[in-house]
């Protein structure tokens, strides 16, 4: 009986320990398990805040090229207006080219255009001189002549003569 009792405790001592033993790796497990649980919170929390982050930098590269998009497409209508332009002017300044009147000798009709021209700048202490003349009269038959030293000169000319001008810089048909 005493050894039947002896048994009996000892299979109580092994059971309660046993269960007991169960119950510390329960514990720790639990324990494993909540610490795994905040670890993996805290990386969530640090993998939505990025997510956010990386929203917020799409939303504002968007926003960047639509507003280069548009600056594009401005800089593309200014071109095209500038291009516009630009044969416009590259027209007339080839216009104003060719009616243009260097110094020298020039015989209308053959070399320069008949018509009203100004001198492109004025002049200012030079001594300018001008002179239109009857074609073929070598210079000898002048229509008008002058001197001059400043201002705005104009000359109108016509087929059947030649023009002369020295030190008056260029003339531009008006």
């Amino acid at each position: 009986m005493i050894a039947a009792l002896a048994i009996l405790l000892l299979g109580a001592a092994v059971a309660w320990v046993a269960q007991h033993q169960v119950t510390v790796n329960e514990a720790q497990k639990v324990l494993d398990l909540r610490e795994t649980r905040d670890e993996l919170e805290g990386k969530l929390s640090i993998a939505q805040d990025r997510l956010a982050e990386v929203s917020s930098e799409n939303e504002d590269r968007k926003s960047r090229e639509a507003d280069l998009a548009a600056a594009e497409a401005a800089v593309a209508k200014r071109e095209n207006e500038v291009g516009t332009r630009e044969a416009a002017v590259s027209a007339t300044e080839q216009q104003v080219a060719a009616t243009t009147i260097k110094p020298g000798r020039w015989t209308v009709g053959v070399d320069i255009e008949p018509g009203s021209y100004r001198v492109s700048e004025p002049v200012v202490g030079t001594r300018c001189y001008w002179k239109i003349s009857v074609t073929g009269s070598n210079g000898d038959d002048i229509v008008s002549n002058d001197f001059g030293t400043q201002g705005n000169h104009t000359v109108t000319l016509s087929n059947g003569q030649d023009f002369e001008s020295s030190d008056c810089g260029s003339w531009v048909k008006q």
